[in-house]
């Protein structure tokens, strides 16, 4: 059995098994000045325009004059991972 950072593989599982009392998730850093809203988004999806509430966090943009609005789910409901290419820059 190989031993893996976070816990036992199994060669016949891919998914490690995690040991009482090991971490399996820490927090790197906590993002100051960052809003969650829901947003009515706008998305163009299979050549419709569709549009509908969204959890959005809002950051402010430093270099830019406005903020960066990064949706964490998708126009369907299911949630996303935050990911600032997805982030859209509104003006102030």
């Amino acid at each position: 059995m190989e031993v893996a950072r976070f816990g036992r593989v199994d060669r016949k599982e891919a998914v490690p098994r995690l040991r009482a009392g090991e971490p399996n998730m820490r927090v790197k850093a906590v993002l100051r000045n960052v809003q969650l809203v829901i947003a009515d988004v706008e998305v163009s999806w299979n050549g419709k325009l569709q549009s509908s509430p969204t959890l959005c966090a809002i950051v402010p943009d430093e270099h830019e004059a406005g903020e960066r609005v990064i949706p964490l789910n998708t126009p369907d409901g299911r949630p996303i991972l935050m990911n600032w290419d997805n982030a859209m820059i509104v003006p102030k």
